[in-house]
Parts: C-alpha cells; structure tokens; sequence
C-alpha cells in the first residue's frame, strides 16, 4: 500500500477543480500506481471528501 502525500493530495484536488473527475484520477495516477479503476475513483472521491469536512459531490 502506497501512502499518498500532501503535494499528490493538492495536486490531484487542483485537477479536480481545473478538469474534473477524469483529470483528477489522471493527477492521482502520476503520484501513486492503482491499476483497479473503482479503487482509483474511491481513492480520488476520499481525497476530496476529506478536503470538504466529509462530504462530497461528484
């Protein structure tokens, strides 16, 4: 299991903001190997609920 830092977590919600979903799961990939797309999606989904007190919507 790979820990994802700081850097990743603000870069991949910057790619959230800038393009979406799939940009953000692109962002995601180029810090951490997830070769399983729905743990990819649940991996982003997390990142930026926890930037959102919990809550989220996609």
């Amino acid at each position: 299991m790979q820990l994802i830092d700081e850097n990743a977590t603000q870069a991949v919600r910057r790619a959230f903001t800038a393009g979406g979903l799939a940009a953000a799961v692109q962002e995601l990939r180029r810090h951490v190997v997830i070769e399983d797309d729905r743990m990819a999606l649940a991996t982003v989904e997390a990142l930026l609920a926890s930037a959102q007190g919990g809550t989220t919507r996609l």
